[in-house]
């Protein structure tokens, strides 16, 4: 608004009634309009620098993630082969199991339910990035054995 009465033609500003306030206070219409102008460009700023470290920061997971799955123990191959094999998104798997956190740690699987127990332990689901690049390059689950594993009942 204050943008406004200052460059708006005077005979718009008289319509409006406001000719006279407008002439008495351009200094402080200034200052306020250089103020507001000021923090708009600052909050645009920042929220373009957000977006950029967010975007960075996705690409170096995304990076960490494969240079992860390129690398993966047999044990880890078995848990993961379970999906591909059953053609699922869950697998049951004990949470005290080390093997399980580190793939949890990676990124790679995480818990998707609270309720579970330990002896057949807790849903893991895969992530939605590992589903799809193990669908397309299921070599990477190749090992010495051509098992796969879950703690869960088999139905």
């Amino acid at each position: 608004m204050c943008g406004f009465l200052l460059i708006c033609d005077s005979r718009i500003v008289g319509a409006l009634g406001l000719r006279e306030f407008t002439d008495n206070n351009r200094h402080w219409l200034g200052l306020a309009f250089l103020t507001t102008t000021a923090l708009f460009v600052v909050n645009q700023s920042e929220e373009i620098a957000r977006w950029v470290r967010n975007k960075i920061g996705s690409a170096n997971l995304k990076k960490k993630r494969l240079n992860r799955l390129h690398s993966l123990t047999e044990e880890e191959k078995q848990i993961l082969r379970y999906y591909l094999a059953k053609q699922t998104r869950t697998n049951s798997l004990r949470i005290q199991d080390g093997i399980v956190q580190g793939l949890v740690a990676a990124g790679i699987i995480y818990q998707s339910a609270n309720l579970g127990d330990l002896r057949s332990g807790f849903s893991y689901n895969i992530s939605d990035f590992v589903w799809e690049y193990l669908n397309r390059n299921p070599t990477l689950v190749e090992g010495v054995t051509n098992t796969y594993r879950t703690d869960g009942p088999e139905w």
